[in-house]
């Protein structure tokens, strides 16, 4: 799964007080990008890091009641956020899917193989 640092700082804003220092570790990323717009990543066709690694889009990143767990302390939020506020959250891709999301789920291209600058986001 990858997702923008910044869409997490843009979703941090709109938690209650307590939850103002969540980091992208509550959503268990396996990529995590900066530089971009927030939930710019939910439009990105594919993602390349270095030579040949290439990342393509599978679908949105539907999320699950493991956001709601704290990965530093096992606890879980006792009012279901940040799930609670993601299914409030404006974007054009909730006409297409109901269930809150967050991010985008990649899968790795191997038949990429240009050689190209070492990050490019299409």
């Amino acid at each position: 799964m990858l997702m923008a640092e910044s869409s997490v700082t843009d979703l941090r804003s709109k938690l209650p007080p307590h939850l103002q220092d969540i980091t992208s570790k509550r959503f268990r990323p396996n990529l995590v990008v900066g530089g971009s717009d927030p939930y710019q990543e939910d439009m990105w066709d594919w993602v390349k890091i270095g030579d040949s690694a290439v990342f393509k889009k599978c679908k949105p990143c539907t999320r699950c009641v493991m956001t709601t767990i704290d990965p530093e302390t096992g606890v879980m939020e006792p009012k279901r956020e940040p799930l609670k506020t993601l299914k409030t959250h404006s974007s054009t891709m909730h006409s297409v899917i109901p269930d809150p999301y967050h991010s985008a789920q990649q899968a790795m291209d191997t038949r990429f193989t240009r050689r190209e600058e070492d990050c490019q986001i299409n």
